[in-house]
Formats: C-alpha cells, sequence, structure tokens
C-alpha cells in the first residue's frame, strides 16, 4: 500500500465532525479481477474515530468471563448428580494452540449426553454451557438423535465441585479432575516446565484408565 500523503478534504472535518488538518492520509490501489486495470484512490482517516473504535474493540475483546452458574438448591444437585453417575463423562483434553507448536495445554471438560432434548436445554440453562447435537455419529449407527450439554475449564470444576457430595460413580474422575485444576492457573500465570507436563499428563492417563469400557484385560499369571 502506498503511504504517500493526498491534499485533506475540502470541508475539512470527517463525518463526525472531528477536523481532519491532523489525520492520516492514504493512497490506496484497486485492481479489477475481471478487467486487470489498477485504480488508485486517497483515503482519509480522522484520528480521533480511528482511536474511538480501536478503544471499543480493545474493550469488547476483554469483556470479564462469566462467573460459573451453579444453582443453590441441594435438590437440584442431587438430581443432576444421579444424572451424571449414569450419562456424564469428565475429560481432560490435550490441546494445541494453532500455528504454536511449543504452547500445549490441558483443558478440563464435563458433559452429560441424553436423547431428551428438553433435559439437555434445562442443563444449559441451569449450568451454563452449551449444547451439540451428535447426529451424523447416531445416524451412522441407526441410533436415535442425543445431545451433548458440555461445560469446559473452571465452569467444569466448579460444577462438579458441587455436585461431588452427592456422587456415587464418577467421583474418582472428578478428584482426577480438581488434581489437574490446582496445577493450572489463569491465563499464562503458571510457566509449564517438563515436570508439570509430565503430572499433568498422569493425571490424563489416570482418568483415561477410568473412563475405559468394558472388561478390564486379564493379567497372565
Amino acid at each position: 500500500m502506498d503511504t504517500s500523503e493526498s491534499p485533506p478534504s475540502s470541508h475539512g472535518l470527517c463525518k463526525h465532525g472531528h477536523s481532519l488538518h491532523d489525520a492520516y492520509h492514504y493512497t490506496r490501489a484497486w485492481t479489477s479481477k475481471r478487467t486487470g486495470v489498477t485504480r488508485e484512490y486517497p483515503v482519509i482517516i480522522c484520528k480521533t474515530c480511528s482511536f474511538n473504535r480501536s478503544t471499543a474493540r480493545s474493550l469488547a475483546n476483554h469483556k470479564r468471563r462469566p462467573e460459573p452458574q451453579i444453582p443453590s438448591d441441594p435438590l437440584i444437585l442431587s438430581y443432576v448428580a444421579g444424572l451424571f453417575d449414569g450419562e456424564g463423562s469428565v475429560m481432560i483434553r490435550f490441546l494445541k494452540k494453532k500455528g504454536q507448536t511449543e504452547h500445549k495445554y490441558h483443558a478440563l471438560a464435563v458433559s452429560i449426553t441424553s436423547t431428551d432434548r428438553p433435559l439437555v436445554d434445562w442443563l444449559a440453562e441451569t449450568f451454563g454451557g452449551r449444547v451439540t447435537q451428535n447426529h451424523r455419529e447416531n445416524a451412522a449407527r441407526n441410533y436415535k438423535d442425543a445431545w451433548k450439554w458440555q461445560l469446559l475449564s473452571r465452569h467444569a470444576a466448579a460444577f462438579l465441585q458441587a455436585v461431588r457430595p452427592f456422587l456415587r460413580l464418577k467421583g474418582p474422575q472428578a478428584d482426577l479432575a480438581f488434581e489437574l485444576r490446582a496445577t493450572t492457573g489463569r491465563g499464562r500465570s503458571v510457566v509449564v516446565t517438563d515436570e508439570l507436563f509430565a503430572h499433568r499428563e498422569r493425571i490424563r492417563a489416570d482418568l483415561h484408565t477410568l473412563n475405559r469400557r468394558g472388561r478390564n484385560p486379564i493379567e497372565e499369571t
């Protein structure tokens, strides 16, 4: 892009009434894909308006994250704990940041899957989170449509903390999730050393063993 200066606007004001005497002046080029002809045109950007827009974008991108949504009624918590024991799961996902091979991290996730859409919608309304549909997988197996309700990271940890006293089957998985969350921090406040990374991988492997379906392999003597 050519950054040579162009003459200011004749009226000297932008559309919001700010003076254009101290503004950014550019000359931009545009090439038609149909004809291949390149044309140049002047662009004048008001510094005041540009600053206001960039400030608004910055505030929008740094909104405060919502707090976990946990009801206080023990009847609701005990009921959902029963659902979670039967149809729920605790997962630790190993992720890599796109474009950065060295940036690896572990994320906690909890979910409940059900063929009853009003039920998972109620879970999302009560605890927050999102609802997705397992349509392709179930269609391939000729199963009924199912929906998954899911919470991530600190919201998942808060959910497990609330239902942990009522869990009968998923208690060990919840305890491993708490062990993982004890090693994590907000943003980049925790430096992931090789020892810490190996510790998190051990927790993930233990959780994978607990979540394994089917019979345990028989050890040969």
